[in-house]
């Protein structure tokens, strides 16, 4: 039982004693009719009493912030009153498990609520939540995506065509329009990531053994799901990358001008995205495309980029914000090299949770102990005509 449920189940009870008493203090009430009983008078008196103090006992506790326990007014442990994988015991009891190699009985026992039946176990909620923010820190497409949590396959439902109004006379009759709908699926690919660590290592106290694999666990992961958010061809248990899918419709791209990129070009990009897109739309591009764009000059030799260095992050192009990433295309012939529009019409979908298993036996001659990682994940461009890509022209 968490802290809220032991609040709202203790406010339950009172509420439920303070109706009691009014339906008793109501019977003596109704009973008396008009005729003077001392003892009878000297009940309701203290009925009523108890019903007001009741009422400001239930009022103080409704009043408390969530998650405070009313008990002597202590200060709340968030993890006193949780329990499996959400509690202080189970995270604790895993770290201690990782540094023992899974093989001490009673910490490993602590874990089975969290256990698998393929020997693996379920990450600490705060484990994971850490994991979860490095990898929004760490993939930029995490940052200006949407993501969501699946339980199972996902259905985006998305208005193929949409109505249009239309001016009519008096007595005219009005057309309909016939609104179909279709569906994306979000699916649930595997991805997994293995780390090798010393016996030695693990048992060294002095090394913050959850950073260590939080921070090496959630760079490998969110490197991995950055390609694949871009380039993943949908073949080999990954999914269809952005990149992919705009180059696979009619509409995704446009061709710049000549064989390098120019001012013109990002221009006529922008505004080949509709105008409500716009609204929350940015730049991704990668470093090299990003240096040749601000050495772009005018006829003058002055850099069309003038940025105030002290300036937040992330930067503006054109009065857009310009996000960069590895894995997007080098500026050369045939690629796509700058994407722009509102990046939140891609949904990230997210399957489940992060499961972690130990591989003992297979390093086992070396002294060594493997960890595995694993999530499942998937991502859909939700509106074709939300973002679109400038592929540098061949010829």
């Amino acid at each position: 039982m968490t802290a809220n449920d032991y609040s709202a189940t203790k406010i339950m009870a009172m509420v439920s004693e303070k109706h009691e008493t009014e339906k008793e203090l109501n019977e003596l009430v109704s009973a008396q009719n008009g005729m003077y009983n001392r003892a009878t008078a000297d009940r309701i008196k203290n009925l009523h009493q108890s019903v007001d103090t009741m009422r400001k006992q239930i009022d103080t506790e409704l009043a408390k912030p969530a998650g405070m326990p009313p008990i002597l007014e202590q200060p709340y442990n968030p993890f006193e009153f949780n329990q499996g994988r959400t509690s202080n015991e189970y995270r604790k009891n895993f770290i201690a498990a990782v540094r023992e190699g899974f093989k001490v009985a009673n910490t490993v026992g602590y874990l089975n609520g969290g256990a698998l039946s393929d020997g693996g176990y379920l990450l600490p909620v705060e484990f994971e939540k850490s994991i979860v923010s490095a990898l929004e820190n760490e993939n930029v497409m995490r940052q200006i995506c949407r993501v969501i949590l699946t339980e199972s396959t996902h259905k985006i439902t998305i208005i193929a065509n949409k109505p249009a109004a239309s001016w009519i006379g008096e007595g005219q009759e009005i057309s309909l329009a016939n609104t179909a709908f279709t569906q994306k699926s979000l699916d649930a690919y595997k991805l997994a990531v293995a780390i090798k660590c010393s016996n030695e290592v693990l048992q060294d106290t002095f090394i913050n053994l959850e950073e260590f694999l939080s921070v090496e666990f959630s760079a490998a992961l969110a490197r991995a799901e950055e390609d694949a958010y871009l380039n993943g061809t949908g073949e080999d248990n990954q999914p269809t990358g952005l990149l992919p899918t705009l180059a696979a419709s009619a509409t995704g791209t446009l061709q710049t001008t000549s064989t390098t990129l120019s001012a013109d070009d990002l221009t006529t990009l922008i505004y080949s995205v509709d105008r409500p897109y716009r609204r929350n739309a940015c730049f991704l591009l990668n470093d090299a495309t990003l240096a040749q764009i601000r050495k772009l000059k005018d006829s003058n030799q002055n850099y069309l980029w003038t940025q105030n260095l002290t300036s937040s992050e992330p930067p503006q192009l054109l009065g857009f914000p310009v996000y960069t990433s590895n894995y997007m295309p080098a500026p050369t012939a045939g690629n796509i090299a700058v994407l722009f529009g509102d990046f939140s019409k891609v949904v990230i979908g997210d399957r489940g949770v992060r499961t972690f298993r130990p591989l003992r036996e297979l390093f086992a001659l070396s002294d060594c102990t493997a960890f595995l990682m694993t999530e499942r994940t998937d991502c859909v461009l939700t509106d074709n005509k939300a973002i679109r890509g400038l592929k540098i022209r061949v010829s």
